[in-house]
């Protein structure tokens, strides 16, 4: 009910105080016509996209339960669709991740795992069967099935050879270890979940920010307002301030930070860690 009110006062303010001979109200103006010529189906397309890879690579983190403040150091996208830098970088930034790898195929992001299929491998193998099953589940996924592809594979149970086709397997699809994937339709979206130290430094700090801007917040400071920061009570994350001071109270605009006294505070979890925070008005 309030719109026609705010379209108003935004038609008297922004038109009419600049335009005397505009209409005396915004609703008394005729409905714009669309340019069409302006619709930049390009861009679009490329949006679309970019917000379909970030909602897959969203859904990969949660399925990983890797944080998105922690960083990642790479991204596979598999579309038929090819962005642009600028694209890329939307993607990188709202994903928090170094790099982005354009794949013309997800063969590279997935493996496979195999079973004996009863119905052939029964009559094959015979009383060897359990021990036929040991062997087959430790095939080697990729490798196997690109063999297979071309025909066929031999094994060796209990010092016998038997040849084997596909129609001998039961063929899972697995995910390698070290990705988390999600697709959906011809978009795929793999996260690399390796986690270096340096990515790991990172993501302590990104969390230490993240529950410095809530301290702020919660104790009433304006956004602009100086602070002095103290911290205490784990070594480790003690360690990574140091390395990372200046980055730290550039964000939280900490005019100091310093190791000292805490007592009273409560302990902010830092992605498993513990450890207290005080902050006073500078």
């Amino acid at each position: 009910p309030f719109i026609p009110f705010a379209t108003e006062a935004v038609y008297q303010n922004m038109v009419r105080s600049v335009d005397k001979d505009a209409p005396d109200s915004v609703h008394l103006c005729s409905y714009p016509v669309a340019d069409e010529s302006l619709i930049d189906t390009k861009l679009e397309t490329e949006m679309d996209l970019v917000r379909k890879i970030t909602e897959l690579g969203r859904s990969a983190r949660e399925a990983a339960n890797i944080k998105i403040r922690q960083p990642l150091s790479e991204v596979f996208v598999v579309a038929g669709t090819e962005l642009e830098k600028e694209y890329e970088d939307i993607v990188l930034g709202e994903l928090n991740i170094k790099k982005l790898t354009r794949l013309e195929s997800d063969a590279d992001l997935m493996d496979f795992s195999f079973k004996p299929q009863l119905r052939t491998c029964g009559r094959k193998f015979g009383p060897k069967l359990n021990a036929a099953k040991e062997v087959i589940a430790s095939l080697p996924g990729k490798e196997t099935m690109a063999k297979l592809d071309a025909g066929s594979i031999t094994i060796t149970v209990d010092g016998e050879d038997f040849e084997m086709t596909k129609d001998d397997f039961l063929i899972e699809t697995v995910q390698p270890e070290g990705l988390s994937t999600q697709s959906d339709r011809d978009v795929t979206v793999s996260l690399k979940t390796e986690l270096t130290d340096a990515l790991i430094e990172e993501g302590y700090v990104r969390e230490m920010i993240s529950k410095l801007q809530n301290l702020r917040k919660s104790t009433g400071l304006e956004v602009t307002d100086r602070i002095a920061l103290t911290y205490g009570g784990n070594d480790m994350l003690a360690t990574v301030i140091e390395k990372n001071k200046d980055a730290i109270a550039s964000v939280v605009l900490a005019t100091s930070v310093e190791a000292g006294e805490t007592e009273g505070a409560e302990p902010s979890d830092i992605n498993g860690q513990k450890i207290c925070f005080k902050i006073r008005k500078a």
